[in-house]
């Protein structure tokens, strides 16, 4: 299945094979370029000479039939079709990657008129998902590994919305879904603003601004107060699933 290679007289020939259909629903709100695939189909394709192939009757694309197609093109193209996964990842899919962290202690800094200074603090549990070169941050209850049902609590960072995905402004994006290079460009940036507000991150008098400041003259000398989490209403399951529903549009509000 795929693209079939033929030798013809000590050169390479590609002809058109098999053809994978998708099929989506169109919405007025969908994001511009992005659209909801629901179905997809799998053809066989007639050649005849001197005219353009012509798509066959197919059928429902099998996830047999799907890996047999991305093998051989890994083959073909010299690329290992499988990875090892990092022990941390929660769940992973096409260009999406969601994993988790045990409470910690990062180098911040912070460019705000209300704060405005660098050092060491305390962070709690994260889980972190990244999908097409965006990013959502939210805390989590444990270090353990956080299973489907496991509640979700908001990060309470600066720089992030209320949905959870990360304001990056001009920061230098990882090119791929590596967990990683994902965490350290995320505290590597400058954390300059609470966005939507500054009440919803944080049950802490002064708001999470407050937080920050407590934490930051502590340097990471004790642990991130967990009474000071706000949670989401939302299970692992369902943050990402509403953010690989939704995408981008996350960004202002999804998980509430």
């Amino acid at each position: 299945m795929g693209i079939e290679i033929h030798t013809d007289t000590g050169a390479s020939e590609l002809r058109l094979c098999r053809a994978i259909l998708l099929y989506g629903a169109s919405s007025r709100t969908a994001n511009q370029g992005h659209v909801a695939i629901q179905h997809a189909t799998i053809h066989p394709v007639r050649q005849h000479r001197g005219a353009a192939p012509q798509i066959q009757p197919g059928q429902l694309l099998t996830r047999e039939a799907l890996g047999e197609a991305l093998a051989a093109l890994a083959s073909a193209g010299n690329v290992r079709p499988w990875s090892f996964v990092q022990s941390n990842v929660v769940a992973s899919g096409t260009d999406m990657v969601a994993w988790h962290t045990p409470a910690t202690k990062r180098h911040m800094v912070f460019v705000g008129s209300s704060l405005n200074a660098g050092a060491t603090a305390a962070q709690p549990p994260m889980l972190w998902v990244t999908s097409r070169r965006h990013l959502w941050v939210f805390a989590l209850a444990s270090d353990d590994r956080p299973g489907q049902d496991a509640p979700v609590f908001h990060a309470p960072h600066w720089n992030v919305w209320q949905g959870g995905q990360v304001c990056l402004g001009s920061a230098d994006t990882p090119q791929d879904g590596n967990p990683q290079a994902w965490t350290d460009m995320f505290y590597a940036t400058a954390f300059t603003h609470p966005n939507d507000g500054a009440n919803w991150q944080a049950h802490w008098r002064g708001g999470v601004t407050a937080l920050w400041k407590k934490l930051l003259a502590e340097g990471g000398r004790r642990d991130f107060p967990m009474r000071a989490l706000v949670p989401t209403g939302a299970t692992v399951e369902q943050i990402v699933e509403g953010i690989m529903s939704t995408g981008v549009k996350q960004a202002r509000g999804g998980v509430r």
